[in-house]
């Protein structure tokens, strides 16, 4: 049982930093606008933004998606998955 649980650990762990991984390229990308409409940048859009929109969608119904310079929601979803590779 202990092994099945390290090898859970170990895979969501992976995933989790794998995630940050392309949310980190995604964000590099966002800095070039040629690049961001390439097949990679639509690519890390797609595998990134089913993550990142539930906490667009909360700072949208409660009005804090103001005019950054920043993508907040995309910061905040960063963070959370920090946290949550922490806890693992």
């Amino acid at each position: 049982m202990a092994i099945v649980l390290s090898v859970i650990k170990l895979t969501v762990s992976l995933l989790l930093d794998v995630l940050q991984f392309m949310m980190f390229a995604r964000a590099i990308v966002s800095w070039f606008p040629n690049l961001a409409e390439t097949a990679l940048g639509e690519f890390l859009f797609t595998v990134t933004e089913w993550i990142i929109l539930p906490v667009r969608v909360l700072f949208d119904k409660f009005g804090w998606n103001a005019n950054f310079i920043f993508d907040i929601p995309f910061m905040v979803t960063f963070l959370i998955l920090s946290v949550v590779g922490i806890i693992f």
